[in-house]
C-alpha cells in the first residue's frame, strides 16, 4: 500500500464509492429479505439476492484493503477494524442472524410509529 501521490482521497475514491454502492445494495436486499422472513420463515427464499450482495461487499472490501490507509491514525484503525468486523460477519455465516435482527427491528420500528400515530390522533398507517 502507497500513497503515491500524496492525495489520499482521491486516490481510494473510487474504491470507496463502490464500497458504499455495494453496501448499500446490500442493505435493501436485507429489506426484501427481512420481508421474505417476516412472511415464510424462510431465509432460503430470500439467500440469492443476499448472497449476490455480500459477495460484492466482500469484494468492494478486498479491493479497499489494497489502497493505501487514511493519513491519520485512528481513521486508518477505524477503517481496518471495520473492514475486519465484515469479514468476520461474511465468514462466520451469521447473516441469517442480522437478517432476522433487521426484521424485528423493522417489526419495532412499525409498532412504535403505529402507536405514536395512534397517541396523537393520527390514523396509523396501513402497511
Amino acid at each position: 500500500m502507497t500513497n503515491p501521490t500524496g492525495d489520499w482521497a482521491r486516490e481510494t475514491l473510487s474504491a470507496f464509492e463502490e464500497f458504499y454502492a455495494a453496501t448499500e445494495q446490500m442493505a435493501l436486499e436485507a429489506g426484501a429479505a427481512g420481508d421474505s422472513v417476516k412472511e415464510t420463515g424462510s431465509l432460503e427464499q430470500a439467500a440469492p439476492s443476499i448472497d449476490i450482495a455480500r459477495e460484492r461487499v466482500a469484494r468492494a472490501a478486498a479491493a479497499l484493503r489494497q489502497c493505501p490507509p487514511p493519513p491519520d491514525e485512528a481513521s486508518a484503525l477505524h477503517l481496518s477494524s471495520c473492514l475486519d468486523a465484515l469479514e468476520d460477519f461474511r465468514t462466520a455465516e451469521r447473516f441469517d442472524a442480522w437478517v432476522h435482527a433487521w426484521s424485528r427491528a423493522m417489526e419495532e420500528r412499525d409498532e412504535f410509529i403505529r402507536a405514536f400515530a395512534a397517541a396523537d390522533g393520527q390514523k396509523p398507517p396501513a402497511w
